[in-house]
């Protein structure tokens, strides 16, 4: 599942490039290009990701996973499959002392002293997770701004860090290299050990130009100059 809220210089690089592993491996894409007026074009990830689950729980679609993937990302190795990373990432569970089926969410890290980018988020299909969306949402609220300004990021982040509705419990945050990496030119790498502390290197799954605009606000469009310079590296 992918979305955006308007039209990008990059686009077509970013959608073509999905379709293309989407289609490789026979799964579906879920898009979503509508704007919302009343709150942040990022909690729409919300939204389709608990309509998908919905559409998977009462037998429309036999989803086991979902996977929510932001617009400035690149695949760049579409020989990794969904099914070898979610089997990757419930080792990784059971390795820190959780039970498989007790895993809902496989997410990934962010800048150090950041536990969470939100960029590249697997999700069961589960409802737990349908719950666990309601929940979410209800922390939209940043006291210094107000109601639906709060970024989805940071919501969770909190709910992470408090534990709420059992969500650090059900959740993996596996190695940022493993569907997250972040180019050279953000330096924002998962500091832990099996994670490298290393930015993308060829043959990494994904890419991600987070904050591109904020790390270099001296190029006029940082995210679709990146996409430019790295997509001639995707192994399709």
């Amino acid at each position: 599942m992918s979305m955006a809220s308007s039209p990008t210089s990059y686009d077509y690089i970013t959608i073509s490039n999905k379709h293309r592993y989407a289609s490789k491996h026979n799964y579906d894409m879920v898009w979503d290009f509508e704007p919302n007026p009343g709150y942040g074009k990022s909690w729409d990830k919300l939204n389709i990701t608990r309509d998908t689950i919905q559409r998977a729980i009462v037998g429309e679609k036999s989803y086991e996973w979902v996977w929510m993937l932001d617009l400035d990302t690149l695949i760049m190795n579409s020989s990794v499959t969904l099914e070898d990373l979610v089997d990757r990432s419930l080792e990784y569970g059971e390795r820190e002392g959780k039970k498989r089926e007790d895993i809902h969410m496989i997410l990934t890290r962010d800048c150090p002293g950041e536990p969470l980018n939100a960029g590249s988020m697997i999700f069961r299909a589960s409802t737990w997770v349908l719950q666990m969306i309601e929940q979410w949402r209800s922390h939209d609220v940043d006291a210094d701004v107000g109601e639906g300004y709060r970024l989805d990021q940071g919501a969770l982040k909190a709910m992470l860090q408090e534990d709420v509705f059992s969500s650090a419990q059900k959740s993996v945050i596996v190695p940022q290299t493993w569907m997250n990496s972040y180019p050279e030119e953000i330096q924002c790498y998962d500091p832990r050990e099996e994670a490298l502390m290393r930015p993308w290197e060829y043959g990494d799954f994904v890419i991600h130009f987070a904050g591109a605009a904020w790390h270099h606000a001296e190029l006029r469009d940082p995210v679709a100059h990146f996409m430019r310079k790295y997509i001639k590296y995707a192994l399709q």
